[in-house]
C-alpha cells in the first residue's frame, strides 16, 4: 500500500516525481499482479519475517492482500485522470496527464451517482492533447480541471475559448495549470489544449 499512497500523494500535489513512482508500480508486484503489504526497500521484493508459502500467517506483514493492490491499483488510476466523482453536488474533478509518451489511453465506466463518465486522452501533436469527457447521464456537471505538464498555449472546451487557467506546483517550478470549474453537458465534451513545451 506504500507505492500507493505514495503515488497518490505525489499525484495529488503535481509533484515532478510522480510519473517515476508511477513507473515503479510494476516493481512492486509479483507475477500474478499482487502486491505485499511491506516491501524491501532497495530490491522491492516482499519482507515476511517467517516465511510462508501460503502467505496469510497470523497477524505478521501479509505477502497477499487484496486491498493491496486496491489502493495501488486506484493510485494508479488517479495518477492517470485525476478522476474524484462527487455525485450528491454533481462535481467530479479531472487531472489527466500521457506519461511515457503514450499516444492516448481511455477509461470507461468510471462511476458518477448513478450514472457513468468515459476519459478519453490523446496525444494530436507535440505540445498538444485532446481530452475527451462523456457523461452518461440526463444532468450537466460541474468539472475542475487542472492539467499538469508545461504551461498552456490555448484551451477550449467544445470550440469555445478558454482563459489561460492559474499555474500550480510553483514550489517545483510550476507544473500544472488549474482551469478551474467547467460546466460539461450530457454527452461528449471536448477539450483541445495545447503547451507552451513539448509534452514529456
Amino acid at each position: 500500500m506504500t507505492p500507493g499512497y505514495t503515488l497518490w500523494t505525489l499525484a495529488s500535489t503535481f509533484h515532478p516525481q510522480a510519473e517515476q513512482t508511477f513507473n515503479s508500480m510494476d516493481n512492486h508486484a509479483d507475477p500474478g499482479g499482487n502486491y505485499p503489504e511491506v516491501v524491501i526497500h532497495d530490491e522491492t521484493s516482499a519482507l515476511m519475517p517467517v516465511y510462508d508459502p501460503i502467505g496469510i500467517l497470523g497477524e505478521l506483514w501479509a505477502r497477499y492482500r487484496s486491498w493491496e493492490g486496491g489502493i495501488n491499483a486506484e493510485a494508479a488510476l488517479f495518477f492517470l485522470s485525476g478522476y474524484q466523482g462527487d455525485p450528491i453536488h454533481g462535481q467530479l474533478r479531472l487531472a489527466p496527464r500521457l506519461p511515457n509518451r503514450w499516444p492516448f489511453y481511455h477509461l470507461t465506466g468510471l462511476p458518477l451517482g448513478g450514472s457513468r463518465v468515459d476519459l478519453h486522452v490523446e496525444r494530436t501533436g507535440l505540445a498538444a492533447i485532446r481530452v475527451r469527457v462523456v457523461l452518461h447521464g440526463g444532468s450537466p456537471v460541474t468539472a475542475r480541471v487542472t492539467l499538469p505538464g508545461p504551461e498552456l498555449r490555448t484551451a477550449s472546451l467544445n470550440g469555445t475559448t478558454l482563459a489561460p487557467g492559474t499555474r500550480l506546483g510553483e514550489r517545483w517550478g510550476g507544473t500544472a495549470t488549474d482551469l478551474g470549474e467547467l460546466t460539461l453537458a450530457p454527452g461528449e465534451n471536448r477539450l483541445e489544449l495545447t503547451f507552451v513545451e513539448t509534452i514529456p
